[in-house]
């Protein structure tokens, strides 16, 4: 168990580092990195929407960008937050990387939420929305030990009573 419990703060840094990669996808190459997700809102391809109206597939394309260069900016920082002070077992990161599985899973109820075109079932992205949240959210579980550890020794070092 200790070597799994060791192995959960680089996890959560490879997790999140990936969604970062895929932030980068999205930013370089919009809404064709991913079209899945258009087919299963409108029922339409990438080039029926793009066909249909110029302008709106801009408008798409253009919001998808945007929202890549806030999943990198977001991710990076939550990597940051990740390798240092949560590898260090600093309370607060423990709280912060909590980020990550609400994401996750904001991504899963946004799109469940929005709902599909008549014969389209939920894109899978949609779906890694839901298994990132559980996975995410079971790791940090994992790793909480270390951190009432880390807050109990702490707080005997310093002579004040623990509050975790």
């Amino acid at each position: 168990m200790n070597r799994i419990r060791r192995a959960v703060p680089w996890a959560l840094v490879a997790l999140s580092a990936l969604f970062a990669i895929l932030g980068l996808g999205d930013v370089l190459r919009g809404i064709a990195f991913e079209p899945t997700t258009a087919l299963a809102i409108t029922g339409k391809t990438i080039a029926e929407i793009r066909a249909e109206s110029v302008a709106g597939y801009t408008v798409i394309d253009y919001i998808y960008r945007g929202g890549g260069i806030t999943l990198v900016l977001f991710t990076t920082l939550m990597t940051i937050v990740l390798a240092i002070p949560y590898r260090r077992a600093e309370w607060w990161s423990w709280w912060t990387a909590w980020l990550l599985p609400i994401w996750a899973g904001a991504v899963f109820v946004f799109a469940v939420a929005q709902g599909t075109a008549p014969g389209q079932s939920i894109s899978g992205v949609t779906w890694s929305g839901a298994f990132f949240a559980v996975v995410i959210a079971g790791l940090l579980l994992v790793d909480l030990g270390r951190f009432r550890a880390s807050t109990t020794l702490v707080a005997a070092s310093s002579g004040t009573p623990a509050t975790a």
